[in-house]
This record gives C-alpha cells, structure tokens and sequence, in this order.
C-alpha cells in the first residue's frame, strides 16, 4: 500500500480540515489530494535551492540529447553543463534523473515553494527561481534539529550524542574534521575501506557519522578514491598554517554569521517564515522579502 491513500485517511480523521499542506516535492499526488479537499498546497525542497534549479532546467540536458532514460556509454556518464541559467556548473546524474523529472513537473502547479536554506547563502540562485517559477518562495532555513542555537544542552540529547559532544569538548579547538556522506545514495565497500583507510592515515581527529544501516553497501564502484588522496586532502584542509586552511576558515565564519544574521528578527529567514503564515492566513499569496539584502 502506498502512503496516498493512508495520507487521505488521515485527513478523514482530523477533527478540523487542514489549512494547508506542506508536502515535499517528490510526493506530486500530494496537489490532487489537497485540491479534492480545497487545501492549498505548497511544496517543500529540503535540498539546496541550486540543487531545485538544476533539476528544473533538466529539459536543458534533452535538448544535449542527454536523456536520462538512455544507457549512456561509460565516457558520458558525467557531463559537465555549464549554461544552466542561475547555475554556475552542474554534472548530469543519470542515477537520480528519472526520479526527479515527473516531481518537477508540478514544480510550478503549487501554491508555493518552500526552502529549507536562507536567502543569503544563494541569493542569485532564488532571485532566477522567483523570475522563472512566478510563485511564492519562502526561504525558511537554516532548518536543523535543535530548536535552540545558543545552548544545545537545553535539549533532550540522545545518549550517543551526548558522549559526541564530550568527547568533543575535550579536543583542542579546530582540530576535529567532521564527516557526513548524506542519506540519499550509498557507497562501495570498497570506497568506504578507502575512506576509512584514508582518514585513518592523515593523522587528525575525525567525527564520522553515519546512517544505521552503513554496512548495506554496494559492492562495486567505479570511481574509488583512494586512500593516499583523501589522507593528502584531509592533511591539507586541516592544516592551520597553510593557506587554503586558513580560506577554509575565514570562509565558515563568515557563513556563520551570514546565517545568524538571516534568523535574526527582520532577518531573511524571520521575513519569510511571517510572509508565509500571513499569506496562508489571509489567502494572499504574494513574493515574500528577503530582508535588507
């Protein structure tokens, strides 16, 4: 069974009709459920919002003769697309392709769109997608876990997070590399013994999380990095001294402070999240702002 029809029951049970539902785009039946009830929808992409225009301007890769469809020989498997509007450079993925295609079809059919990043991370990115899509956008991010920035302690911790941030605590200050493969695709055995392998050989602290189910791997893979280039790069991103170190940093301060500046009050993220609940409460939709940019 499906979840389209468990969703409809569950709306059949509420007591009072919802407002609005908020549905993530890769669930497109999401539109026709709402319109037989008169619920506006607005779709959700909790991706980065350059990842929403790459796949929106897909039409771009077909018209290459690109067709994610095809079986492309193995020299075309990564083709490098430099003129997609708003989008710097982008490598087609025929893995992920097919399933994005059909969602974002109904990209322009909702009420809204709703980003789970902040405006200033990729302000030309949503400025082309509020020229193109000509619907309401809502940069509501950054959306993260723990309700409270300032102080993580006030939260209920899980006890394995718990020890995390101990162990933390008692590292020398930028001395601990953090490492996340995301959710979305797995990797080889292979790479991942790579992976360890390399990481153990640079020498440094690392914070390796991972999914529960990080041993269900592929079993091959044709891209391996090996282990002497990720220990290489590890060295020389970790290293105080060296310049691209130091780039590194000044970098990640200052999207700290971008960001803390977008959940400030008058802030982008602020602005937005109140254009949203306004909208939706008084039926007028309209382009939200996006602070003192």
């Amino acid at each position: 069974m499906g979840l389209k029809p468990q969703y409809q029951r569950l709306l059949d049970q509420l007591d009072l009709q919802a407002s609005c539902i908020v549905a993530d785009l890769t669930l497109p039946w999401m539109k026709s459920v709402g319109s037989r009830r008169n619920i506006p929808v607005v779709s959700l992409w909790p991706a980065a919002p350059s990842s929403f225009l790459a796949f929106y301007h897909s039409h771009l890769l077909a018209a290459r003769g690109n067709h994610p469809e095809e079986d492309l020989p193995a020299e075309r498997k990564e083709d490098i697309i430099d003129d997609l509007p708003g989008v710097s450079t982008v490598v087609k993925d025929t893995r992920i392709q097919n399933l994005m295609l059909k969602a974002f079809s109904y990209a322009t059919k909702g009420l809204g769109l709703i980003f789970t990043s902040f405006y200033e991370l990729e302000p030309h990115i949503i400025n082309t997608l509020i020229a193109e899509l000509r619907i309401p956008i809502y940069t509501i991010g950054p959306a993260i876990p723990y309700l409270s920035l300032e102080d993580p302690s006030s939260m209920s911790i899980p006890r394995y997070d718990e020890e995390c941030f101990k162990w933390l605590d008692l590292q020398p200050e930028a001395s601990v590399l953090y490492v996340s493969l995301g959710s979305f695709l797995s990797n080889s055995n292979e790479q991942m013994h790579e992976l360890s392998k390399g990481l153990s050989a640079s020498g440094f602290r690392y914070l390796w999380v991972a999914r529960d189910e990080v041993m269900s791997l592929q079993e091959s893979c044709d891209n391996v990095v090996g282990r002497e280039e990720i220990s290489n790069n590890v060295k020389r991103l970790i290293d105080l001294t060296g310049e691209e170190g130091k780039q590194l940093r000044r970098r990640e301060k200052e999207l700290q402070e971008t960001c803390q500046r977008a959940i400030e009050k008058g802030g982008s993220t602020d602005c937005n999240t109140n254009a949203f609940f306004e909208d939706l409460l008084h039926g007028n939709l309209k382009l939200p702002c996006n602070g003192d940019i």
